[in-house]
């Protein structure tokens, strides 16, 4: 490789699309690395492991005691406490990875971002979209009441349940309707 002898770090981004961050539940970094590294979403630091304790280019990972293979099971690392920095739309998650030395023989870095969402609101079943069988499902549970055989809670979707079905309802889920097709 031309690293070894010449640089001592990499630095690596890769866009995301989230296209509602309020339905993101969990938030999860899978990562393979050596030696140290420090992952950013949209430029705020999330997670660090054994990177340098100054994040500039030419700093050495804190350790070496940390070696990993690509057939490895990667780390995981809860990111969920950093949903509120994601953004409708585009988003960047940016590594700087580092080597504890010039001379070090080997590098690695093989990092997974995923993410569970809720259902969008009128996707009944759910199964990833809005379509004529969530449709049917909600016909089905028009104007019932809680507590009623064809009470479907998933449909009751406006901001506040009120445990009926009925038109505040019909109108968010008329609203993601082109959102599931």
């Amino acid at each position: 490789t031309d690293m070894k002898g010449k640089y001592i770090s990499v630095y690596a981004r890769i866009g995301f699309w989230i296209d509602d961050p309020q339905r993101v539940k969990t938030l999860t970094l899978g990562m393979l690395w050596d030696d140290g590294f420090i992952a950013y979403i949209n430029g705020q630091r999330v997670v660090s492991q054994y990177g340098p304790t100054i994040p500039a280019y030419d700093q050495p990972a804190s350790t070496s005691d940390h070696e990993t293979c690509c057939s490895c099971k990667p780390d995981q690392f809860d990111l969920s406490s950093f949903i509120d920095i994601l953004t409708p739309g585009y988003n960047v998650l940016a590594l700087q990875v580092h080597n504890t030395s010039l001379s070090s023989s080997d590098f690695l870095f093989i990092p997974e971002l995923f993410s569970a969402e809720l259902p969008t609101p009128g996707d009944v079943e759910p199964d990833g979209d809005i379509d004529l069988d969530d449709l049917k499902a909600f016909a089905e549970a028009w104007l019932a009441g809680a507590g009623e055989n064809r009470y479907i809670p998933a449909c009751d979707i406006d901001s506040v349940p009120d445990g009926i079905i009925n038109l505040i309802d019909l109108a968010v889920f008329s609203g993601n309707w082109p959102a599931g097709l």
